[in-house]
Parts: structure tokens; sequence; C-alpha cells
């Protein structure tokens, strides 16, 4: 097996892969007693405590609370000579000597659950490939709520401090003011926490919030605040406190400081939720890059919401770091620019990475007595040369100051820190916030943070920034008010050019749609050409996880900003899927089959042909059984090739628009009497089956009496179908019906009804479904819309032109059906009061649907594996896309293969998959007519969350049976196969031989076992055994 557990810290240093957490891990092993920890995919997961004797209920709810304030592990395991405790890091802690502490069972408890030690032992494998896999968190899923977990926890207690300032009843207190104070006593709280600063006047250890509850009189506790805040102001640096304390304390009345401290407290009068004291808060363990993730909330509201700009959470940016150095062994060496810095997280976690680095490659020197002299000019050197930030919004600059500054005195320890500060030929921090006015020859100005516009054109040919950095690394904002003339993303991702020095590369968030747009072609074309891609990492199934308030997805997109010389280059494209281990905010975990190369010649090619935006939606969701399921059904006539004529009387479009800006003299005015049947998108009756009857219609009246756009008045004829912008309600109208634009519609001339009733099978088909989900640039992306423009992209060949030699008796055999259908639900009508009608219309359409989805297949000709791939996205894959929340374990694609019976075709388990893995195996061996057949056994071991299926060769073929799967046998077949290096990354993945034996070993989750996977399975098993003949030929 991989070496994911480390033992020691020794062990955590020699692992390169981990320097981003080698000082949590550090401040962990000292401060909590660590054992060893689990990595997985490069994360500290699951730390482990071991103890020689009974750990009792307060040390237990000290080690839960320090653990949960780091934030980067997900499980703490604490062992003692009896029991086994699990706990949870995103389950908030509990006061010592609470009940919570040690019973499972109450709701706010953060203990997953004890067990007797010698039990564990025997699952503790087990348990561990449960970890690994991400069935643990799935089984568990209501003690990981990511809205508790520290940093939401934090931002969420600040905001609330933010609002309990401005609640009715106390004087105005200024934006500007409320903001910069919270910050600054977040940042106290650090110093007070870390020992770095003493509470002078209080007991040892006392805390903020403790020492300001500790006065009766809230004056005295204003006055202690505000001294403190001078004696900082003059012991580390005044650039860090830039505010005019007096004017500001005169500001700060007795009545915010009651708030102010009622709040630290947990008691906020007028607030809708309740709140959580600063007591379980220590700010000795709460890494600075959260710190730095939670200032960049307190931006002001009106700039963030203007410039698009949102709160990068801590993983996100390590995970866009580990990208962006992906390959660079000399990216200690390197200088980095985030061109829109914020609060300053991007550049937080590279001061710490490199920090680190340089520590760790002079732990010879810890002991001589020049050792933090060395290493401040190191740490300096990286402040002067190797790191720098620019933002447009000078509050953000500030906020990164402060940021920088914590992660300075976080490389030192707290005992030696004011030694540093007072021996240091300094005597005080560095001044960071660079100033137009300062002196050039003062050593301790080190200008890392600039006030600008990096789109300036002017800013990138400042001496200061020009052609200076190896890597541009940032996640800059998105839309605003430059979207009437661009995406100001956009901007960015062609502005760092003139940062970036010759060989360097960019690495930048950005949001989906500068690719996925369908009118980004032209963009894409010109873009290609003058950059050279890395690695694009589509983030769009985390919408909803890494950005709450996000309009849009977002992707990382890495690139040279120079042309690409090599016509065969490749860039690497990942599309993660969220999964049960995503729990954390911005924790992005990538698997193989996440993974795509693609030449970039070919995407510019595409992106002449104007299908740049199709090719990368496909590549999302799309394995290679789909790639060439697609480019087949593109081979087909076009569904608006009908519409090339006019003359043949196809019509299409969308309904009027009405003038709402009472512009009467301009526009024309209605041309239809107020008896006119009108059809409302939003009415329930639009959609319940897929024929429009009067009923479901209402006399249009006297509205809408001036339009502001109206298609030709033939839309509005018989025979038409109409659909809605989500693609979800179709039906056929025999009637004339007015609509607004919100409808879609598709008008066939009189004679051809029959193949206009055979479009509306099509359009509401699983088939069409389907190359929506696969072509469509918003559906299963950003939202469940298909474009008008993408719906005519449906492949829609004419009877002669099909397939099936049977296609004219399939359009008319539709025809008749639906026909039929209407002559059927007319006589019901009769018998029937209106909601009784309405319930069987839409029974019956939920019953004829899969008979009309089954000729539209006949049609088309599908084979088997075509139906798999269109049922599975239909069935598994959309529901599952761009989940609402972290904590969502009813996605189709997490639930275990062997409880997935909800999900049509799965009730059986993994017999759906093992046989359509061996139906396609067997099916190409009597092609080849060989005497020889493959028959699958499988089984399930919930306990590690992984399942087996094995082939095996046999005379003829078999049904599939089940065979118990255990610890034994999963750890025997990673042991044998660990030499394969086919289980190094994140899904445990055996897909080989042993012996005569084939084995497919995976997670349980139904993603990983659908019929779509057997027969992509299927490729690469013919593609391995080609392999392995001409190996032997």
């Amino acid at each position: 097996m991989n070496a994911e557990v480390y033992g020691s810290l020794e062990a955590v240093f020699r692992q390169p892969r981990l320097v981003g957490y080698y000082r949590v891990l550090q401040r962990a092993w000292s401060e909590l007693g660590l054992s060893s920890v689990l990595c997985v995919n490069q994360v500290p997961t699951l730390y482990r405590v071991d103890s020689n004797k009974v750990v009792d209920e307060y040390t237990l709810a000290d080690l839960h609370r320090k653990f949960w304030n780091q934030g980067v592990a997900s499980v703490l395991l604490v062992v003692d000579p009896k029991t086994a405790y699990l706990f949870s890091g995103l389950q908030r802690p509990v006061r010592r000597g609470e009940q919570e502490i040690s019973d499972p069972a109450c709701a706010g408890s953060p203990l997953v659950g004890k067990f007797d030690l010698a039990a564990f032992s025997q699952q503790e494998q087990a348990f561990t490939e449960s970890l690994r896999t991400g069935e643990f968190y799935r089984v568990y899923s209501t003690k990981f709520k990511p809205a508790f977990a520290v940093d939401q926890s934090l931002t969420a207690n600040l905001m609330g401090l933010r609002r309990c300032l401005a609640r009715p009843g106390l004087p105005a207190l200024p934006d500007h003011i409320a903001h910069d104070f919270i910050c600054r006593l977040l940042f106290v709280c650090y110093l007070v926490d870390r020992g770095i600063v003493p509470l002078e006047g209080h007991p040892p250890g006392a805390r903020v919030h403790e020492a300001l509850a500790a006065y009766a009189d809230a004056t005295q506790a204003r006055d202690f605040l505000y001294d403190l805040f001078r004696k900082l102001q003059y012991q580390f640096n005044g650039s860090m406190f830039d505010a005019d304390l007096d004017a500001e304390k005169a500001y700060f009345s007795a009545e915010w400081m009651d708030a102010v401290r009622d709040f630290l407290r947990g008691d906020a009068p007028n607030t809708r939720q309740p709140t959580f004291g600063f007591w379980a808060y220590d700010f000795k363990f709460i890494p600075i890059e959260t710190i730095s993730g939670i200032y960049e909330s307190f931006l002001p509201g009106h700039s963030k919401g203007n410039l698009g700009a949102y709160y990068t959470p801590r993983f996100l940016a390590e995970f866009a770091i580990d990208v962006a150095v992906d390959g660079k062994d000399d990216w200690h060496k390197l200088s980095y620019l985030d061109p829109s810095c914020g609060s300053g997280v991007f550049l937080v976690t590279l001061f710490n990475r490199l920090a680190t680095w340089w520590e760790l490659a002079h732990r010879e020197l810890e002991g001589d007595p020049r050792y933090n002299e060395m290493k401040d000019t190191a740490l300096r050197d990286i402040l002067r040369n190797q790191i720098c930030g620019i933002d447009i919004n000078p509050q953000a600059g500030t906020l990164a100051c402060f940021s920088l500054y914590v992660a300075l005195l976080d490389s030192f320890s707290p005992t030696t820190i004011r030694e540093y500060i007072a021996k240091s030929k300094f005597r005080k921090l560095p001044k960071l916030m660079e100033r137009p006015q300062a002196r050039t020859d003062d050593k301790n100005y080190l200008p890392v943070i600039y006030t600008r516009d990096t789109l300036a054109p002017r800013t990138g040919e400042e001496d200061a920034f020009k052609n200076r950095f190896d890597v541009v690394i940032g996640n800059p904002p998105w839309g605003g008010p430059m979207r009437s003339s661009g995406d100001i993303a956009l901007r960015f991702l062609g502005g760092v050019k003139p940062f970036v020095r010759p060989g360097g590369s960019a690495c930048l968030l950005l949001p989906s749609r500068l690719f996925l747009n369908v009118s980004s072609n032209a963009f894409q074309e010109r873009w290609i050409a003058e950059n050279t891609l890395r690695r694009v990492v589509q983030l769009a199934d985390f919408r909803r996880i890494l950005f709450s308030e996000a309009l849009c997805p977002c992707m990382v997109v890495t690139f040279s900003p120079a042309p690409c010389t090599d016509p065969a280059h490749t860039f690497l494209y990942d599309a993660p899927k969220f999964d049960t281990a995503s729990r954390r905010q911005g924790l992005v975990l990538i698997s193989e089959t996440d993974r795509k190369s693609v030449p970039q010649a070919k995407l510019s090619r595409l992106a002449a042909q104007g299908t740049a935006p199709t090719a990368w939606k496909r590549l999302f969701w799309g394995t290679p059984r789909d790639q060439r399921f697609l480019e087949y059904l593109d081979t087909f006539p076009r569904l608006r090739e009908r519409f090339a004529d006019r003359n043949t009387g196809w019509l299409k479009g969308q309904g009027f628009v009405p003038d709402v800006r009472d512009r009467r003299a301009a526009l024309p005015r209605r041309w239809w009497n107020n008896s006119h049947l009108f059809l409302d998108a939003r009415s329930r009756r639009f959609g319940t089956d897929n024929i429009l009857f009067d009923q479901d219609c209402e006399p249009v009246g006297s509205q809408f009496e001036v339009l502001y756009r109206s298609p030709d008045k033939s839309l509005f004829l018989p025979p038409a179908i109409l659909f809605n912008q989500g693609f979800t309600r179709f039906v056929y109208a025999d009637f004339p019906v007015l609509f607004r634009h919100a409808i879609q519609a598709i008008h066939a001339p009189a004679g051809e009804e029959d193949l206009l009733l055979f479009l509306l099978a099509l359009l509401q088909s699983d088939l069409a479904l389907y190359c929506c989900f696969h072509n469509s640039s918003m559906l299963g992306i950003e939202r469940d819309v298909v474009r008008f423009e993408e719906v005519l992209d449906l492949p829609f060949p004419l009877p002669a032109d099909a397939p099936s030699k049977r296609a004219e008796q399939i359009v008319r055999k539709v025809a008749d059906l639906l026909r039929e259908e209407k002559a059927t639900l007319l006589r019901r009508k009769q018998d029937l009061d209106d909601s009784a009608w309405q319930a069987v219309r839409a029974k019956r359409a939920l019953k004829l649907k899969p008979i009309l989805d089954e000729q539209v297949c006949n049609y088309f000709d599908l084979t088997d594996s075509a139906r798999w791939l269109i049922a599975d996205t239909v069935h598994v894959f959309k529901p599952s896309s761009t989940p609402t929340a972290a904590d969502r374990t009813d996605l189709p694609t997490l639930l275990p293969v062997h409880q997935a019976g909800s999900v049509p075709d799965y009730a059986n388990g993994l017999q759906a998959y093992a046989d359509a893995l061996t139906s396609t195996l067997n099916g190409w061996a009597e092609e080849q007519q060989s005497s020889w057949r493959v028959a699958a056994t499988g089984g399930v071991d919930a306990a590690s969350g992984l399942a087996l299926v094995s082939l095996t060769l046999a005379r003829e073929a078999k049904p599939y049976r089940e065979a118990p799967l255990t610890g034994a046998v999963w750890r025997r077949l990673f042991d044998a196969f660990a030499e394969q290096k086919v289980i190094e990354r994140r899904e445990r993945r055996v897909f080989g031989f042993d012996g005569d034996t084939f084995h497919v070993l995976r997670p349980i989750p139904l993603a990983h076992w659908t019929r779509t996977a057997a027969a992509n399975d299927a490729d690469e098993l013919f593609a391995l055994l080609q392999s392995m003949r001409r190996g032997h030929g």
C-alpha cells in the first residue's frame, strides 16, 4: 500500500508534496501529541493521538477544541488503553465537562463514535480504507457539517458581530470603522492566544474576550482595548494600525462596547440566529491562511459586490498553488504575483511555503546563536524578492499586510518573537504597503502590496512589475460593472503578459463561462493562438460548494503567455466531481477518470469552426465512450437544417416580448383580440403531458398592449411544438395560441404533422436530454437552461437519412400514438373533474414516455451500449451535477452500489455493471469466433467502502454470481498490485490480472459501477489484452 500514513514529523518533512501543511502539522504534533497523520490526496485527513493512560472527558474536549481550530484534518482519532474515540473536525467543540463530549448520540456532539479498543483494532484497516474512499463521511454524514467548520463558524460569528454593532437602538457606526475594528480585534486575539502579547493586569493565559468581560464598566473595557491597540501600534509597526485610534475610540461608545462583550460571550440579542461564543476559538491553532480568508470577507460589501470578488477558501488557494507549481522543482526559487490579492490568501500561503522550505533547508542552523537573525534576513528576502500583490482597493491591501504580518510572526515561536523584534536591526516589522512618499534608502521598507489598477496599461510598464515574475497567480474579480464590454476576468486572462518574465506562467481562477459560452469561439481562437495552455481544472461541479454567492462556476487555468511552438503539444484537462470526501470548503480531489489530455492544436481548430465550447463541455462529464457516441450523432443532419429554407414552411422562434417601458410611439401594438388564447410559461398546466388543450390556456385579455418584439405571426399557428427554456416541458399545439419569449416554438406546415409529432417525441426523449447535457453550455454547469440555438443542434435526420430501415413506419407510429393519446384524454375528460383529469394526464404521460423513447432509439438504431450511456446520463450523472451543498449524500453518484435501488436499472447492485461488462466482452468474443467466454463474480465490503468484480474464463457465458468481499481479499489485492502503481491516487483503483483472474476493485459509490463505466472498462481491458499480445509477440 502506498505511504500515506506518516508516523513522525521527520517522515512529513521528507515528503515535498506536504510542504503547504508542514507548519500546521508541526504545531499539531507538539500541541496535540500526535502519533501519526493520514494524508489523502496530499491533504492531512486523520490525526491520531495515542495515550498510555485512560483519557478523561476534559482531555477529550480540550483535544477536540484544538483540533477543530486547526481546520485542516477532518477526523481525530484518540486511542487509550481501553477505548478508541473518533471526533469530527466539522462539528463545533463543546465546553469541558459537558455530556456531549462522550455521547455520540447527542446532535451537537463532535464525537462520531467510541469503540472498544480490541474491536476497533480488528476493523482499523477497514476504517482507514473507508476514509480514503469517502464512505466514512457518508455513513456519518450528520457529524460532518461544512457550516460548522472553524472558518465558516468564525466568519459567521464575525458577521454576526458586525450586525450586532448595527442593530437598532445603537448609534450609527461607520462601516469602515466597524470593519477595521473587527479585523484588528481578530489580530489581537491571535497575538494574545499565541502568547506574543500578554494582557497586562489580567491573569496569565487570560484571553481577550475574558479580559473584556472582567471589567464592570464598558468604558473601562473600551479604554483597555484601545490602550492595547496603541501599544501594538508602537511595538510592531505603525502601518498595521494606520487608523486614527483616538478618533475611532471617540466613535466607539459604551453601548457598542457592551454589544461587543455580549456577543463575544455568546449572548447577542435581537439576532435571528444563536451565537457561538469566542470561548471556542483558539487563535494559536487557527492557521493564518484561514485568518487571511476571513479577512477577505470583511472587504466593504459595496466594492466587493461591484468588483465580483469572492472569498477564496484556504483549501482552494492551496490547490491552485499546487496546480501552479506542478512540475516546477525550483518552485522555491521563483517569484510570484497576485494581480488582485484581496486580503492576501495566496500571498500568505506562498509565503508560508517559501518560509517553511527555507527552515527545512537550513535545519542544521537552528542551534546557531545567529539563527533568528539569519531567518529574519531570509524571510525579508522572500518578501522583497519573491511575492507581490496588487489590488485596486486600498483596504484590501491593508488586510493583506495584516495577513502577511501574522504569517511573518507565525514563523517564530512566541518566546523568540519579542527577542526577534528587540534584537532585529530594524526593531519593528517591515513596512509592506507601498507608499510613494517612503524613503527609498529605508531598509525596513519592503513594498509587497501595491494599490493599483492591474488592468491599466501603465501598471504593467512600471519597473516594479514589468516582466518581473515567474508565476502570476490569483482569483481575479469576475463580471461586475464591466460586463457590458466584456467580463473583467477575461481582461485579466489577457492582461497578465506584461508581468510575466520569459518562460514564466500564470495560474488564475476564472469563471467557467469564458470557455463554455457559445459566443466565446472568436475569443478562444485568438487567445489560444497567443498562449500555451498547461492545465485546466474545471470546477463547475463545485460551484455552490466553493463560492455559495457566486453566480457562475469557476475553473483553474494554467498557461504560459506565449504562443505554442509545438504542434503536438497537449495540456491536461481535469474535471473533478463532488464526492463525500469534499466536505471542507475548497477541498478538491481529482480521480484518474476525471483527467483527460487535450491537443491544443485540436482545440484551436474547433474554436475556428465555432465548436470549442461544445468540446469543453463534452470533456466535463463525457467518458471516452460518450465522446465516440456524440461524434457519431454529429454525423446526422441537425434540426436547424429544417429552417435553412423558409419556403419549406418550417419556422422557429421565441414568443413575443411585451414593452415594459411604455414606449408606445416607437413600437408596434398587439395584433390579436382579447379572446385569443394565451399560454403562460409559469402555468402548472403547461407540460402536464405532451398535448396542449385549450383548457390549459386562458384569454389574453387586454394585457400586452404594446410589443417590444414580435416574431412571425405564423409561429403562433398550428401545428406547433412549444417548450420552455429549461428544456423540461414540451407540448404539441393544434390550435392558435399566444405565448411570451419564455416559451420557444417550432411550427411546421400543414401536411407534415407526423414529422412534427415525431420531433416532439425526440425533444422530450432521454436521447435529447443526453445530447443537451453533454453539449449545452449551461445545463449541468450553471443553470438548468438549454439555449434555443443549442436545441437546434440536436440530430434530426429525415426518415430517408435515418439509420433505421423502418424510420418512416416509426414516424407514423409515434404520430398515431400521440393522436390516440389525445383522443383518449378527451374521452376521459367527460367523466372527470378538472383536478382528476390533470392527474390522469400526468400519470399517462409518465407511462407513454418510455414507449416514445424506445421509438426514438429505434429510429437511430441505437445499440445497447449507447442506450446505457443515455440512461446513466439521465438517471445518474445529471441528477448528481452541481450539488447545492457539501453535505449532500443522496446524489445518485454517491449512493453505495448495493444501496442504489432507487436509481433505474440498479436495483441489483453490482449485477448491472457486471452484466454490461461480460456481455460486451462476450459479444466481441463471439464476433471473433472465440470458444471462450468470461464470467463475473462480485461483492461489497461496506466497512471499507470497497467493491470488487472479478472475471474468469469459461467455456460458456454464465450469470453473475455474488461472492463475499473480505478485508483479507482486498488487502491481498492491494499488496499484489502495489508495484504496478495503480493505487497511488485517492480512488485506490485496482484494474488488472492476478494470475488468470481479472480484478476490478474500486470504492462502492455508484459513479464507479455504472454500465457506462463497464463499457469503458471493456474498452480498456481490450486495449490491455492487445498490448499484452504485442508484448508476447
